[in-house]
C-alpha cells in the first residue's frame, strides 16, 4: 500500500529543482537562526502553510521525513530568509532552520516545556552522503522538498510547544507536568470528527436511506454523540449491536457483510491532543469524574519498512476476540493507515482524526444530524471542534536581547498569522482543493477546515462565509480575556443563527 496523502500536483517529482537556502551553500551572510517545536500532528499542514508565508520568497526549503507528505509525518524542518517584513520584531535578518517534532502528539507540545527535557529533531544536512541527500525529490508550491532520514536525530530544548487542547487537560488526564512556568495562548478553532472506513460508511448510508456511494454532504450518514461515545468506550463491541432505523447493519440489503464484525477502532495514544479532545467530547474526560474512559490499546503488532501497518498484523480475529480491537498510534499518520489497512481487508473501523484529513479509504459522518462542515462548526450546530494553543516558557517570555528575542518573535508570528481568517482561508484551501486531495464532502457548503476564533478577528462583519472563516462561538469569551477551557460550552457572541 503507498500513501496517497498528496497526489503529484502537489508534490511533483523533478530532477533538480533550483536550490532556495540549502544549509551549508546560503546566498547571504545572514546569521542561521534554529527554532524547535514539537507537539501537535494536526498543526503540521498549517505549520507548512504559515512556513511559506513567513519566509521571503523564493528562499524556503522543505525537509520531510516523508517525500509524500511535505509537512512531515513525524518530523519535519523549514529553511528560509527572514525579515522584519514578515516576522516583526526581528532585532536583524535571519535563515531561519523551523524544527518540527510529530512524536507523541500534542503532550509533546507541554510536557517538555514544563521539565525542561529536551525532544528529538531530525538532522537537517545536505550533500552526497548526507542525512536528506544530494538533491531535492520534489516541489510543494515551487519549494524543494527533501527526503530525510527521520532515524538520525538529535537531541534539542524546545522553544514552543502546540497542542490541539490546552495544558491543564493532560494534567487532569494524568500527566505529570513539570515546575517550569510556561506561557500558553489561543491560536484557533480545529474541527475534529469520527472517520469510518469506506465500506462501514456505505452501510450506514444504506441504513438511513441514503444514496450509497454518494460523496455529497447531503448523504452523509449520521451517528449519535451517545452512539460514538458506547462504541469508544466499550458498550458496542461488535457492529451487530449496533442498530441503525431498527436495522443491523451487516444485514443490511444491498451491503456486503464485512470479514469479520468486531468493532475495529484506530486511535491515538492517550498523550495526543487529537485523543484528549475526544475524549472530553464523547466522554467528559478531564472534566468529570468517574466517567468511562475510551479504550485502550489490546494488540501487539509491528509496521513494514515504510512505516505503514502490514494488514495481518491488523486483523487478530480469532475465538479469542471478546471485544472491541483497538490499535493505538503516537500518530495521526498511523491511524490513517489503520484505517486504509482495514478497508482494503473489509473490515469496518472508526477512527477519530482532525478534518485536514481526507482520503478515499474513510470518510466522517455527521454527529448528532450534523457534518463537520465549517458552516456548521461556524454556526456551533456541530459541536467538535477545540480552541489550538501555543506554548513557550515564561523565561522566554521575559528575553529582551537576541537571540531569545527572535525566536519569540517567530513564536509569535506563527501565534498570530494562525489565528488570521485571511491566511486560515489559504490553509483550508490545501485541505478542499480537488486536485490534490480527496475531499472530505462535495456540494454546497461542504468545506471543512479552520476557523479564526471571533475575538482574534479584527473583521467587523464576521457573518461566515468561506472566504471569511471566523467563528461566531467562543469556549474564552466575547473578548478572548478567558483561559482556553475544552470543558466550557462554547458560547455564540455574533450572529446568531447562519
Amino acid at each position: 500500500m503507498k500513501c496517497k496523502t498528496l497526489a503529484a500536483a502537489v508534490l511533483a517529482a523533478v530532477a533538480a529543482p533550483a536550490f532556495a537556502i540549502v544549509p551549508g551553500s546560503e546566498p547571504n551572510a545572514y546569521q542561521r537562526l534554529d527554532v524547535y517545536g514539537s507537539g501537535a500532528t494536526a498543526i503540521d499542514k498549517q505549520m507548512l502553510a504559515l512556513a511559506k508565508q513567513i519566509c521571503s520568497a523564493g528562499t524556503l526549503d522543505i525537509f520531510t521525513d516523508a517525500s509524500s507528505s511535505p509537512q512531515g509525518k513525524s518530523y519535519s524542518a523549514y529553511y528560509c530568509e527572514i525579515t522584519a517584513a514578515t516576522v516583526p520584531g526581528l532585532t536583524q535578518p535571519y535563515n531561519l532552520m523551523l524544527h518540527k517534532n510529530s512524536n507523541g502528539g500534542s503532550a509533546n507540545g507541554v510536557v517538555p516545556l514544563t521539565t525542561g527535557a529536551n525532544e528529538d529533531q531530525m538532522i537537517i544536512t545536505t550533500g552526497v552522503g548526507s542525512n536528506c541527500g544530494a538533491a531535492s525529490v520534489g516541489t510543494s508550491s515551487g519549494n524543494p522538498v527533501w527526503q530525510c532520514n527521520k532515524a538520525n536525530i538529535e537531541n534539542k530544548p524546545l522553544d514552543f510547544g502546540i497542542s490541539d487542547v490546552e495544558p491543564k487537560i493532560f494534567a487532569s488526564l494524568g500527566l505529570v507536568l513539570g515546575a517550569a512556568p510556561i506561557v500558553s495562548s489561543a491560536m484557533n478553532a480545529a474541527t475534529f470528527g469520527l472517520p469510518v472506513s469506506t465500506k462501514l460508511y456505505a452501510a450506514l448510508q444504506q441504513a438511513q436511506g441514503l444514496t450509497v456511494g454518494s460523496t455529497d454532504v447531503s448523504q452523509a450518514p449520521n451517528l449519535s454523540r451517545a452512539q460514538i461515545s458506547s462504541i469508544l468506550s466499550g458498550g458496542i463491541q461488535d457492529w451487530t449491536q449496533l442498530k441503525v432505523n431498527n436495522v443491523s447493519l451487516n444485514l443490511a440489503p444491498g451491503v456486503v457483510a464485512p470479514a469479520n464484525t468486531k468493532v475495529q477502532i484506530c486511535r491515538r495514544t492517550s498523550e495526543s491532543g487529537t485523543q484528549a479532545q475526544a475524549g472530553v467530547f464523547f466522554n467528559a474526560l478531564g472534566c468529570s469524574a468517574g466517567v468511562p474512559a475510551m479504550l485502550a490499546d489490546n494488540t501487539t503488532f509491528d509496521t513494514t519498512g515504510n512505516g505503514l501497518t502490514a494488514a495481518s498484523n491488523l486483523l487478530p480475529f480469532g475465538a479469542v476476540v471478546k471485544k472491541a480491537i483497538v490499535h493505538e498510534y503516537t500518530g495521526s499518520g498511523g491511524v490513517k493507515d489503520c484505517l486504509s489497512v482495514l478497508q482494503d481487508a473489509n473490515v469496518w473501523a472508526v477512527g477519530v482524526l482532525s478534518l485536514e484529513s481526507n482520503s478515499s479509504k474513510y470518510k466522517f459522518v455527521k454527529i448528532d444530524g450534523y457534518a463537520p462542515t465549517l458552516k456548521n462548526v461556524a454556526s456551533n450546530h456541530y459541536g467538535d471542534y477545540f480552541t489550538s494553543t501555543i506554548q513557550w516558557t515564561a523565561a522566554m517570555d521575559a528575553a529582551v536581547v537576541a537571540p531569545a528575542v527572535d525566536k519569540l518573535a517567530v513564536i509569535r508570528v506563527i501565534r498570530s498569522d494562525a489565528s488570521n481568517p485571511t491566511n486560515i482561508k489559504l490553509i483550508n484551501d490545501s485541505f478542499n482543493a480537488p486536485a490534490t486531495t480527496t475531499p472530505n464532502y462535495t456540494g454546497t457548503d461542504s468545506e471543512v477546515g479552520l476557523l479564526a476564533l471571533p475575538y482574534k478577528s479584527s473583521v467587523v462583519n464576521k457573518v461566515y462565509s468561506y472566504a471569511n472563516p471566523v467563528a461566531t462561538a467562543s469556549r474564552e469569551g466575547a473578548t478572548g480575556a478567558g483561559s482556553p477551557n475544552s470543558c466550557a460550552t462554547p458560547i455564540q457572541y455574533v450572529n446568531g443563527e447562519l
